[in-house]
């Protein structure tokens, strides 16, 4: 059969298209590659890296013809890259009959400040503003500025800038990012994200100003109580008083340069932001605007952690929506529905607003029955009652005396027309109460998150699952805000848990191996003095929740190898890893959070400790480290054995016959009469689920991986308590915490029942990547025929290219069509119990119906 070329498209540099600001000096390059050709594969490849467009210039790398498959995580190694240098590169690829394809559209990418000294003398710096004796005080934030002259036009200009906790810059009045909330948060004592940004249209001939707006975020909390006091931010978090740092690097038209950079010499002033806090939220004084009376920046010489390129996609608005006006709840105070539940802000619009005149914006995820605000799901830390007015806080902080209900404030100037939006806070809700307005509010509500790509599509023929699939992904954006959340209101923390039962169905639905591998850091950062691990990253003080939360530590770092082939992180964080695992027992903690029906720890955390025992033995043996990886296999084996001595028949409950199934290493007698007892108990429970976070999850993939996804088809049908069904029924538009409604505690978007939907591609459609693969070289197709079903379609873009599956049913046959990328090979599992090996391209396959 004749072959034909290998285009490279998409080309990929650390898992970005085209980025600013890269501080790897070996920086990891990918490409996809196409052709009309079926079980086509790269055989070789040459990449051809220049300082200049289009080849020109001089040749930093060109790696001549490599011999080999790879097409992902292919490390650059060329000259030694410099400080701020763009490079402009482009591949080529040979395929099986040796024949070279066509060069591919050239890409590029830049490197940031590679090294301390390459800030050149730019400094944080902070107002000297000593803090308010109450912190619940107003406390305007600081913004600095500063002005230069420009003797010509501007060829180029970058701005590596950041702040603590967040910062707006803005060049000549112009915000030059789209991103908001920056940097990332993390344990600022052990590193500081900043971006790089291209303002050289920005700037100008003669005079040009730059100003940074700081908020408190992370780094200036308040002193909540949270569940009893566990966590108490400002004694768990590094903090300080707002700060940032800069430099603007400036190439002229005539080739000279010219730099700005932060410190002493930059003037700070009280910007209109009054108050901010990442719960309560922001007071915004419009008629402050531009007032505040100037004076010297000094040296914020509190020590904090390196400065590094953000490496995470940034958040930003990813879509708006206006809100309906529902009703007027007496004068002045206006009732807005967004329409569905989500996480952002309001950008609203007023006419003929009065100099100092009062709005108050509250935010709830549901109504009273009286048609009412009910703000109460998102209360920060679930404390409830107590003083409803946030600015009178005893002196003594300790006591859980204020509700830390989601409010802004916006005080207005007076104008004709008025817009305000919040700067660096982000709500949860679905309602919006709006009140001191004398006539109907116009309120856009722009739903946020991290600017993740969409990976994954499905499509079934049963409407509920659709809807379910619409509901998840909702939920699962509405918790990606530099960490993976619980909720984007009440809590806002990074915790394992929820990662460790949705980690695939994150992965299936999007591009997760830039913020994955954050999180995977934010947990190395977490690791507490004697090496424990917390249950979430970063560290806010909580470790009660047990192995399954800390888990997500090594679990991560296996699915990243699996699905981007990433395998820097792991020589990085193997040492916590295993400084971890031999100081933990996994003995005590939480079971099966949020199930119906309880577990015992000892029927079930064992289980999850000897999984990760396992998956430390996989991450040794690719480091070579194959006497620790003995060790390891010996861990999980003793611990498997004791389960097994203990339990030889798991406790009657669906979450420890799940966890049995799921991790107990049972031979195939006890593996049928555990499976048999699970069965038993859906159907006395008329096919419902008993299960929490991590039995929902294994419940599925156990039932399925044993023949009897018709099971797991029944419960994820169900429309009454507890199912998604009945969510969906109640009005929930996205997932909730709590299988039962709740109006006063659960959050109403937590994603940890979204597991369902790596349910819906890793067994409806049966998208697998292997065990062991690498970046999804190798693929396991396992698609679960169910009765219920006449069509299924699934689609998951890997690194590798676009993998699509769709089976339909007609009548006593099954039509089912694959499609596959080069450099990805597969096994299609039949009905019928026979597999078909398959290799890249399109594939078409019938087959008599189950």
């Amino acid at each position: 059969m004749q072959s034909t070329a290998l285009t490279a498209v998409n080309l990929r540099c650390e898992y970005r298209s085209n980025p600013l600001g890269i501080d790897s000096l070996a920086p990891r390059l990918s490409w996809e590659l196409r052709t009309s050709q079926n079980g086509e594969r790269q055989t070789a490849y040459q990449v051809l890296a220049t300082t200049s467009k289009d080849g020109g210039g001089s040749v930093l790398w060109d790696s001549g013809r490599v011999v080999g498959s790879d097409s992902i995580q292919v490390a650059y190694a060329g000259k030694k890259l410099a400080s701020g240098q763009r490079v402009f590169w482009r591949v080529r690829a040979w395929n099986k009959a040796d024949q070279p394809g066509p060069w591919s559209r050239e890409a590029s990418f830049e490197m940031g400040l590679l090294t301390p000294s390459d800030w050149s003398g730019a400094q944080w710096i902070r107002d000297p503003k000593p803090a308010p004796e109450n912190p619940y005080a107003d406390d305007p934030l600081p913004l600095f500025g500063k002005s230069f002259v420009l003797p010509r036009a501007v060829r180029s200009a970058r701005l590596f800038v950041t702040g603590l906790g967040y910062f707006e810059a803005s060049v000549n009045g112009t915000n030059p990012s789209d991103a908001t909330l920056e940097p990332g948060w993390t344990n600022y004592e052990k590193r500081v994200y900043y971006r790089t940004l291209d303002v050289t249209k920005l700037l100008k001939r003669g005079e040009n100003a730059l100003e940074v707006l700081v908020g408190n975020g992370w780094w200036h909390p308040l002193p909540l109580v949270m569940f009893g006091g566990a966590a108490f931010l400002p004694k768990t978090l590094p903090t300080g008083r707002p700060r940032c740092i800069a430099k603007l690097e400036i190439e002229l038209s005539d080739g000279t340069k010219q730099t700005v950079v932060t410190d002493t010499s930059w003037s700070v002033r009280d910007s209109a932001l009054r108050f901010q806090n990442n719960y309560i939220g922001e007071v915004w004084d419009a008629r402050e605007a531009g007032k505040g009376l100037a004076r010297q920046a000094v040296l914020a010489t509190e020590p904090v952690g390196p400065l590094q390129c953000e490496p995470q996609p940034p958040i930003k608005v990813i879509g708006t929506r206006r809100a309906s006006v529902l009703s007027e709840l007496k004068p002045g105070v206006f009732l807005l529905d967004a329409g569905v539940n989500q996480a952002g802000r309001v950008r609203l619009t007023l006419k003929n607003t009065k100099p100092g005149q009062k709005l108050v914006l509250r935010y709830g995820e549901l109504l009273h029955k009286d048609g009412t605000l009910n703000p109460m799901t998102g209360v920060c830390g679930q404390i409830k009652g107590g003083n409803k007015e946030r600015h009178s806080a005893p002196k003594d902080s300790e006591r859980p005396h204020i509700p830390a209900i989601q409010e802004d404030v916006f005080l207005c100037a007076g104008a004709a027309e008025e817009t305000f939006q919040t700067h660096f806070v982000f709500r949860g809700f679905r309602y919006l109460e709006v009140s001191g307005v004398t006539e109907k509010p116009t309120a856009l509500v722009q739903s946020m998150a991290a600017s993740v790509e969409s990976a994954g599509e499905f499509s079934c023929s049963e409407p509920l699952l659709n809807q379910i699939q619409e509901v998840t992904r909702r939920t699962f954006l509405s918790n990606l805000f530099s960490v993976q959340s619980d909720c984007p209101h009440r809590e806002k923390f990074g915790y394992g848990g929820d990662i460790v039962a949705t980690r695939d169905a994150f992965l299936y639905n999007f591009d997760m191996a830039a913020l994955y591998a954050k999180i995977v850091t934010d947990y190395a950062d977490a690791a507490r003095p004697d090496g424990s691990l917390p249950d979430t990253a970063p560290y806010v003080g909580l470790q009660y929740c047990g192995v399954g939360w800390p888990m997500a530590f090594p679990l991560l770092q296996t699915e990243l190898l699996r699905y981007y082939g990433e395998t820097r992180l792991i020589e990085a964080h193997y040492a916590t890893l295993a400084r971890w695992l031999a100081g933990t027992d996994g003995k005590k903690g939480l079971t099966d959070h949020e199930a119906r029906v309880g577990s015992p720890e000892e029927a079930t955390l064992p289980l999850l400790y000897a999984e990760c025992a396992r998956m430390a033995e996989k991450l040794a043996l690719l480091l070579g480290k194959r006497g620790d990886a003995a060790k390891w296999r010996t861990l999980a084996k003793t611990t498997t054995e004791a389960y097994q001595r203990a339990f030889p028949d798991a406790p009657p409950t669906q979450a420890a016959l799940a966890y049995a199934l799921e991790y107990g290493k049972l031979d195939s007698t006890a593996e049928q009469r555990t499976l048999e007892r699970l069965l038993a108990d859906l159907r006395a429970h008329e096919g419902h689920v008993t299960t929490g976070i991590y039995g929902t999850k294994f419940m599925f993939d156990a039932l399925s991986r044993l023949g009897h996804a018709e099971a797991a088809y029944t419960f994820a049908t169900k429309k009454t308590v507890p199912s998604w069904g009945a969510m969906i029924a109640g009005g929930a538009t996205t997932l909730w915490e709590h299988w039962e409604f709740s109006d006063n505690t659960f959050s109403h978007n937590h994603p940890m029942f979204g597991s369902i939907s790596a349910w819906f591609f890793a067994w409806l459609g049966g998208i697998q990547p292997a065990h062991d693969a690498i970046g999804f070289d190798k693929i396991e197709l396992r698609p679960q025929f169910v009765a219920g079903l006449t069509q299924v379609k699934a689609s998951y873009k890997s690194l590798r290219g676009p993998i699509k599956v769709e089976w339909r049913r007609t009548g006593a046959k099954l039509a089912l069509s694959v499609e596959l990328p080069v450099g990805c090979t597969a096994t299609l599992h039949l009905p019928d119990g026979t597999t078909k090996a398959l290799e890249s391209g399109k594939h078409s396959v019938v087959v008599a119906a189950p």
